[in-house]
């Protein structure tokens, strides 16, 4: 969500607020993948000021994973797909192209990444049910 309710406090009394988050993804399933928690994401972070695609998970306590699941995968996704990403100060250097074939250049060569974690998560819920 790109935006979080909250309270600011106030001379008055507490105020109902919206604050906007420093940054905005887009989750990417393939198709029949997207009730399984594990996908690859991109999007723009303002603190970092770049534009990042990776594979993550959801971390949130209603997610499909359970802990050991989100625990496996957080140990098996290696640190260079982690966080893949182009500086904001460096976007002049590229034109729409060369972004979208960075971009899926790295979703297809970590395809088989994604499915093993999918693998891996499901054959862990296997044997605890």
């Amino acid at each position: 969500m790109w935006s979080q309710k909250g309270w600011d406090h106030g001379p008055n009394g507490n105020i109902r607020v919206a604050r906007f988050k420093p940054y905005t993804w887009a989750r990417i399933f393939r198709k029949g993948d997207d009730n399984k928690d594990v996908f690859f994401t991109v999007g723009v972070d303002s603190n970092t000021e770049e534009i990042v695609y990776k594979i993550d998970y959801y971390k949130e306590d209603n997610s499909y994973l359970n802990s050991a699941q989100k625990e496996l995968i957080r140990l098996n996704i290696p640190k260079e797909a982690r966080w893949k990403s182009i500086s904001l100060h460096s976007v002049a250097e590229y034109d729409w192209d060369k972004i979208l074939t960075e971009s899926s250049d790295f979703y297809i060569v970590d395809n088989p990444l994604h499915d093993l974690l999918l693998q891996a998560t499901s054959f862990r819920a296997f044997l605890k049910a």
